[in-house]
């Protein structure tokens, strides 16, 4: 494989809830590097209910000059992103500085099954945006899963929701389709989730390369 990418990291101290500190950060980059990992992009979660956009971006630049200070040679290059919990005013936001790469929006959708409401909603949001990815998949209903991919929108998965042998055989039609585009670590996983990698290696062949090399296009690296 050319390269791997944590699509979803928490990793920005002070940022992400489950990043208190320096030292998690660190640990989490130590951890990431140790098992081959080239890319993280950190994606803290935006809720508008408890933060404006602009007080979010605003200390996401600061976290991120934090981090700045932490990295050093050989450790995972760290590209900043957003993960955005849906919210019915969320079009009225600045799309474009929410977005994650080449004009991405990785987006939580609430919990529950997918309304009409924010269905609607979506279709509004990606004459906004490049494309929207839905972070999280494995938590969605079938039914809403292929209403999503027929919207047109695209879908990210946790590492673990391919490790066990039925997940893999629910995801694989659709990485293999490419609906799925990236793969991204689960809050509070950093011990586990790049070990997992290598097994997913051996276990998807192809369809693993093929997701990292749609992810880095996403982000516009090679």
């Amino acid at each position: 494989m050319n390269m791997l990418i944590d699509f979803r990291a928490q990793i920005l101290p002070g940022m992400d809830d489950l990043c208190p500190t320096h030292l998690t950060a660190i640990r989490r980059l130590v951890q990431a590097q140790r098992e081959g990992v080239d890319v993280l992009v950190a994606a803290p979660l935006l809720d508008l209910n408890q933060m404006p956009a602009a007080l979010f971006l605003k200390r996401r630049e600061a976290a991120a000059e934090h981090l700045e200070l932490l990295l050093q040679e050989g450790m995972p290059r760290v590209v900043m992103g957003a993960e955005v919990l849906w919210h019915p005013e969320l079009e009225r936001e600045p799309l474009p500085t929410l977005c994650t790469g080449d004009g991405w929006l990785l987006l939580r959708l609430p919990e529950g099954r997918l309304t009409e409401e924010t269905a609607a909603s979506l279709l509004r949001l990606q004459k906004q945006v490049r494309g929207i990815i839905i972070s999280g998949m494995e938590r969605l209903e079938e039914e809403d899963v292929h209403r999503l991919f027929a919207m047109g929108c695209k879908g990210e998965l946790s590492f673990s929701a391919l490790t066990h042998h039925r997940d893999r055989e629910r995801w694989l039609q659709y990485l293999e389709q490419g609906e799925i585009v990236a793969l991204g670590s689960e809050p509070g996983d950093d011990r586990h989730a790049y070990r997992k990698l290598e097994k997913l290696s051996r276990k998807l062949g192809g369809a693993l390369e093929a997701v990292m090399n749609r992810t880095a296009e996403i982000l516009q690296i090679q």
